[in-house]
């Protein structure tokens, strides 16, 4: 295997590396998503958000501690809700490079937690208040910033055209990126974004393989216009039009579907 094979040893380390640059330094590790869509029982729904903040944000400390994730954030959906909607909640956990094989330490972490109950009781509480819809697993290709409790969340379902997840993974890194992270120093609606490419389930026949997070700094800054300035459009695209700068995104995907929730507790290591 030579060297230039190594560099771009997944699609993903391509668009990253710029195309045929040398092995000279390790990348950053690469953020991966634990994604579990949940839904709240009956009437359960402010009885699992007090459980959150009383127990199992303490047990999940404990991980956060030992260094076994990243960070973590439960966001609760705003729109949409009720019995068709598929997720009431999203509890996303991260890790920096590929998670690491599930081990059974939920006991000794309840007992560090200093809660008062065994690993059986803990889940069997959690049980009783919420159900697992689904779970999938993410990894982020581009993005900057961090959600934070009191933030909300759109979160934007993506299908790339046959044979353009490439060009779409690069336009999102190269075009779309540089001009949120410059509108976001300016003071624009969107205060963070991330883009994550599904790694499991897979395959073709799914809905969605990428989505895209667009993080607001308040309720009022979700309904605010969204556009890049004519001064950003010009500091990162000197002498482009809008038009031609965006008139290849249409061809590149399909935009499935777009939910919005608020992020109501999360941590990141070292305990923030």
């Amino acid at each position: 295997m030579n060297s230039n094979h190594t560099c771009k040893a997944s699609i993903v380390a391509g668009i990253l590396l710029a195309a045929g640059a040398p092995c000279l330094a390790q990348p950053p590790p690469q953020l991966h998503a634990a994604i579990y869509c949940i839904k709240a029982l009956p009437g359960k729904g402010q009885e699992f958000e007090r459980w959150v903040a009383d127990e199992a944000r303490k047990v999940s400390q404990v991980s956060l501690d030992a260094k076994r994730i990243a960070g973590w954030t439960l966001s609760r959906a705003v729109a949409p809700t009720g019995e068709e909607a598929r997720c009431g909640y999203i509890y996303a956990v991260f890790s920096e490079g590929a998670p690491a094989e599930p081990q059974n330490t939920l006991e000794a972490d309840v007992k560090k937690a200093g809660l008062r109950s065994t690993a059986q009781q803990y889940t069997a509480r959690r049980d009783s208040l919420v159900k697992l819809v689904a779970q999938e697993r993410y990894v982020r290709l581009a993005g900057f910033g961090v959600g934070e409790k009191g933030d909300y969340w759109a979160v934007n379902f993506m299908k790339p055209r046959p044979e353009k997840h490439g060009e779409f993974h690069q336009f999102e890194s190269k075009t779309w990126l540089p001009l949120a992270e410059e509108a976001a120093k300016a003071g624009h609606p969107r205060k963070a974004w991330s883009a994550w490419h599904l790694l499991y389930p897979s395959g073709t026949g799914g809905a969605y393989d990428d989505v895209t997070v667009d993080t607001f700094r308040d309720w009022a800054s979700v309904w605010k216009p969204q556009g890049f300035s004519k001064e950003v459009m010009e500091k990162i695209f000197p002498g482009k039009s809008t038009e031609t700068i965006f008139a290849p995104l249409g061809g590149l995907r399909d935009l499935i579907r777009r939910e919005l929730y608020v992020v109501i507790d999360s941590a990141r290591a070292g305990g923030q």
